[in-house]
């Protein structure tokens, strides 16, 4: 067993109260540090989930995170700039749902 970065769980608890959404560990995928001591969120995976929020800026707290799905979400604009906070972010899919424009800039 090891333990999550302080930040991490608290980021996605606060994402998933914001949208009323419970907590499964399906949503997370987790890499362990050498000797299992941290836990480290890398992806967050809440695809057909439904938000009724928009994404909330504590998303930017997870900065170990590589994958972020939100696809079919009803996610609607706007998006926060705290998305650019995460620097190991490498697929971020925001397929079918309710934004509008382009992305912005800072993202």
């Amino acid at each position: 067993s090891c333990t999550y970065y302080s930040q991490d769980l608290p980021a996605v608890q606060n994402i998933l109260a914001a949208n009323t959404l419970p907590f499964y560990d399906s949503f997370l995928e987790v890499v362990t540090t050498p000797q299992n001591v941290r836990c480290a969120l890398t992806g967050l995976m809440l695809s057909g989930q439904p938000m009724t929020q928009p994404l909330p800026a504590a998303i930017g707290n997870l900065t170990n995170l590589q994958k972020l799905d939100l696809s079919s979400t009803n996610l609607m604009d706007p998006l926060p700039s705290a998305l650019r906070s995460i620097p190991y972010l490498q697929r971020l899919n925001l397929s079918d749902n309710r934004l509008y424009g382009p992305l912005p800039s800072e993202i």
